[in-house]
């Protein structure tokens, strides 16, 4: 029977990270000959791609796609487990096993799992810049305590302003070494904030999908998220779907 051995930590760190801890439901967990892989859309608004990488495995054997059905259950099984962990898929059931645990998590059929496309979001992005993620952190904090569910980020003469604005209005500057541009994003931008590396790469244009990728020797996730359009008509601002934006 093939299986595959890894670090425990590294897995679930890897889970955690592109589900935004289970936020995101439904997955599959794709092999490639780079790792597994995980291409998911979320409301269509957010579309997360991540790797974790080959190499992070100490034994990488065929065993095929893992469907979940239940990202937050399975990492919430998984919590604490310690040291190398072997995976298995045995009979529609995941078999998960370290020295002192063993998992046994029933795994869905593909075909009853939606918005995990085999192909990525055909959108091409230019090479960004690097920041801290603690701009994304302080912003999300603020959105909290403001009760405000939308960031504006603007970016004039290579300096970044990220605002959250109700009745009151909270700004973070930071240099960045970037063209002019502004758009606005939803409340998936605050929430990815807490599961970003220390840098990150952001690239983004006026009225699009902003991309921020995290990158760390254990993996590499790019979120793409849509920007909130104002609908002319009647003034309403909507998330705008990642179809619609596509095509600029």
């Amino acid at each position: 029977m093939s299986k595959l051995v890894v670090f425990g930590e590294s897995f679930v760190n890897f889970l955690v990270d592109s589900t935004l801890n289970g936020k995101i439901g439904q997955v599959i967990l794709r092999q490639s000959d780079g790792g597994f892989e995980i291409n998911v859309l979320c409301e269509n608004i957010i579309n997360v791609q991540g790797l974790l990488h080959q190499k992070n495995f100490i034994l990488w054997e065929k065993i095929g796609d893992v469907v979940i059905k239940d990202c937050m259950l399975l990492i919430k099984l998984l919590k604490g487990i310690k040291g190398n962990i072997t995976l298995e898929i045995i009979k529609n059931k995941l078999l998960i096993t370290s020295d002192d645990k063993e998992i046994e998590y029933g795994i869905a059929v593909e075909e009853f799992v939606e918005n995990n496309p085999r192909e990525k979001v055909p959108i091409q992005f230019d090479g960004g810049f690097v920041c801290d993620k603690t701009i994304f952190k302080e912003i999300k904090q603020k959105a909290d305590l403001l009760s405000v569910g939308k960031c504006s980020i603007a970016i004039k003469a290579n300096v970044m302003r990220m605002t959250v604005e109700e009745l009151e209005k909270f700004t973070v500057k930071v240099q960045v070494p970037y063209k002019d541009c502004e758009a606005e994003y939803g409340v998936w931008l605050m929430e990815i904030s807490e599961y970003l590396e220390d840098k990150v790469t952001v690239a983004l244009d006026n009225e699009f999908p902003i991309c921020i990728t995290s990158k760390s020797d254990i993996m590499a996730i790019r979120y793409i998220i849509s920007p909130i359009v104002k609908v002319e008509q009647t003034g309403q601002t909507i998330p705008a779907t990642t179809e619609k934006t596509v095509t600029k």
